[in-house]
């Protein structure tokens, strides 16, 4: 435990330090600079790693270190570069400990509820290999990253399509942070490997951001209506109750943790920007932390827009700080400079939101009314949980919360701050439609639907005429890959927020009824906020194993076990293993020998959106590679010298190409472990004249020799 706490403060530092430090050399307050640190980092990550992609230069500690000490040095300079931070109202020592508090017991409650839930329930502890096929992505980008220095999202073709490294698009920003962990936990002694870096980083980030972004959104919305003693109360309970919502374990779960971490930061990123129309010296943070988030997953910029305009289009337009067009123009800056550092990757985001319509993740074939859906969306209650809780249970677990929550949105509207209410809805109305679409078109079950959500005529939205209310819904959950559970994290991040704004009017209320007892109301709201964290911490406690349970869902052993884990190292000590390529079924998640063991999977990934031929000839016909020259051939070109086959597979209605390997002339059998079994390629076909007849006869052509 004390390693894994070691490399757990090592991630953390990463994430919030650098970003902070700069934010501080701009002159910004500490608390604010803590608070815009995370993304803020992943924007300096983002955009160095993106543009040093097209230079020989390897991403490292010693690069990072460069790009980062460049920065702080403009920044320490800033009188000539941007004019001096002009703070107004800055939170006070006290405010931020009692903000900080809140912090600190979200994160704590969360990452204890994760981790020793990981290390007591999950097969091997911190070295557990998730079952999902995220974390597969995640744990060989991170590793590959840390080995080669090649981070620019823009170039992971080079990971996932091994042959010919096909232009390939994946935000990244938070996998090149991680893998900066890598050598600081080998350096101190304490070394972590690539699945074990993973899972650590897979709960602290989300740990850190959270409790962060739920105080902020908070401090956004309570500050100048409540004061900032009854904010700093509200901004500290909704951190730490933050970490009592289900949404972000189901993300846990799921291995979203990119995609969860920018969604997080959104609210912060969101405060931050608002704040630049009063103080425009703030923009250069605030454009590096949009980009950030962008840089981590591009869905939180939808996120983080609709935040914005929301709150212009229901304050500014009405009442400017300056005028309206300069009120704009500052806004506008920020997304401008954000587009600016991010340039490059438009055209990985084009590929990237094809292939998001090519593969989305549809649940509606639930049985429910409009109404029931609405309701269990704005309840928070995801197909997930349906699935691994009874929704009585999961109710009853939810209910004091969402009865705060609902307290908060109403005072939320009685503040007039329509902006975080008006998103609300418009996100429960998207997550709906994605249970159950609008219109008599919706059909079941799933496979025979096709894109969602239908027209009437039962045409995907697609087709719906732009700027209609229709395809406005499809494309805001589009972003999300029309997935409640990613969806819910929004509402999540809305709930725990109204839920400080909840606390926050109520310990104000509760003070104004004690001023005929000022010794009492002295410390009365103190006391209060006292219990609603013992509170907070008693009922972690309580739900901490449906919670960890929850979040270890996709932790079993059912692809990936201790016989694939064993046969890893054992292939890894081979003759020829590192200097080749092992052909893999990639549908049974043996990628994992690449983040476990270092070998070289052809696929190191569920599914490769490039096949080149040969790799095509060889996944298809291996073992005709000793009754056919072809397959022979594109054997040699790419290297391979080993098979590893390890059923069953993900997806068990498609076909396995690897089980007529069985038998098979040249394909020797050489360990057999359980499900387990790896082969040598022997005796290759050599001359032209040998043909197998079931090469020659495929229609797709694979092999050509």
């Amino acid at each position: 435990m004390i390693e894994a706490a070691f490399a757990a403060s090592v991630v953390a530092a990463l994430l919030v330090l650098p970003g902070a430090a700069l934010a501080k050399a701009m002159g910004m307050p500490g608390s604010v600079a803590l608070a815009a640190g995370p993304a803020t980092t992943l924007g300096v990550v983002g955009s160095a790693s993106l543009w040093l992609g097209f230079a020989p230069v390897h991403w490292n500690l010693a690069t990072a270190f460069a790009v980062f000490f460049v920065l702080w040095a403009a920044a320490a300079r800033r009188s000539r570069v941007w004019p001096a931070i002009k703070t107004r109202d800055p939170m006070s020592r006290r405010s931020a400990a009692v903000v900080a508090v809140g912090v600190a017991t979200g994160a704590g409650v969360f990452a204890w509820t994760c981790l020793r839930w990981m290390q007591l329930r999950a097969s091997r502890g911190f070295d557990n290999i998730s079952q999902v096929w995220d974390a597969l992505w995640h744990a060989n980008l991170i590793r590959f990253i840390a080995e080669t220095g090649v981070a620019s999202p823009i170039r992971t073709g080079e990971l996932i399509n091994s042959d010919n490294h096909a232009a390939h698009f994946y935000p990244n920003a938070w996998h090149a942070l991680v893998a900066l962990a890598e050598p600081l936990t080998r350096f101190a002694g304490v070394p972590a490997g690539y699945p074990r870096l993973y899972n650590i980083a897979s709960v602290v980030t989300p740990a850190v951001v959270l409790p962060v972004s739920a105080a902020a959104l908070v401090w956004g919305l309570a500050r100048g209506k409540l004061g900032e003693r009854w904010a700093a109360y509200g901004a500290s309970a909704a951190a730490a109750a933050s970490a009592l919502f289900p949404s972000l374990y189901e993300e846990e779960a799921f291995g979203s943790v990119p995609s969860a971490a920018a969604i997080a930061l959104a609210p912060v990123v969101a405060v931050l920007a608002m704040s630049c129309v009063r103080d425009r010296s703030r923009l250069p943070i605030a454009v590096l932390a949009l980009a950030g988030v962008v840089a981590a997953h591009p869905s939180a910029a939808v996120v983080v827009a609709l935040l914005v305009l929301v709150w212009w289009a229901t304050r500014l337009v009405w009442s400017p700080i300056v005028s309206r067009l300069r009120d704009f123009a500052v806004l506008a800056a920020i997304p401008v400079g954000a587009g600016a550092l991010l340039a490059p990757m438009a055209i990985g985001l084009k590929s990237a939101s094809s292939e998001t319509e090519a593969f989305p993740f549809y649940w509606y074939d639930l049985g429910l009314t409009h109404t029931q859906a609405a309701l269990r969306t704005a309840g928070l209650v995801s197909r997930t949980a349906d699935e691994s809780v009874p929704f009585e249970h999961r109710a009853h677990l939810l209910l004091p919360l969402l009865a705060v929550a609902a307290v908060g949105l109403l005072a939320t509207l009685w503040l007039r701050q329509w902006w975080a209410p008006a998103v609300w809805a418009l996100f429960v109305v998207a997550a709906t439609n994605d249970l159950v679409p609008f219109g008599a078109g919706a059909c079941n079950p799933y496979p025979l639907c096709g894109p969602l959500p239908l027209r009437p005529d039962g045409k995907p939205s697609s087709d719906w005429p732009s700027f209609t209310v229709p395809w406005a819904l499809d494309k805001v959950s589009g972003s999300f890959y029309h997935d409640p559970h990613r969806l819910a994290e929004v509402l999540t991040l809305l709930a725990a927020g109204f839920f400080g704004v909840g606390v926050g009017v109520a310990l104000r209320c509760a003070d104004r009824l004690l001023r005929p007892l000022p010794s009492v109301r002295q410390w009365a709201a103190p006391a209060a906020l006292g219990l609603a964290l013992s509170l907070v911490l008693a009922y972690g406690h309580h739900v901490r194993l449906e919670r960890g349970a929850l979040a270890a869902s996709s932790r079993s052993d059912w692809l990936v076990g201790p016989e694939d884990v064993k046969a890893y190292h054992w292939l890894a000590e081979q003759p020829g293993a590192q200097d080749s390529v092992v052909l893999n079924q990639l549908e049974q998640g043996t990628g994992w020998m690449y983040a476990e063991a270092g070998l070289k999977p052809m696929f190191a990934h569920y599914r490769s959106p490039s096949f080149s031929a040969d790799q095509a000839c060889v996944y298809w016909f291996a073992a005709s590679a000793s009754r056919d020259w072809r397959v022979a051939d594109a054997m040699r070109r790419l290297h391979v010298r080993y098979v590893f086959e390890s059923p069953p597979n993900y997806w068990p209605d498609h076909p396995d190409p690897f089980a007529s390997l069985i038998g098979a002339p040249g394909v020797v059998p050489i360990y057999h472990d359980g499900p387990v079994t790896v082969y040598e390629l022997k005796d290759l076909a050599v001359s032209h004249d040998q043909e197998d007849p079931a090469v020659s006869d495929d229609k797709n052509r694979f092999c050509r020799g």
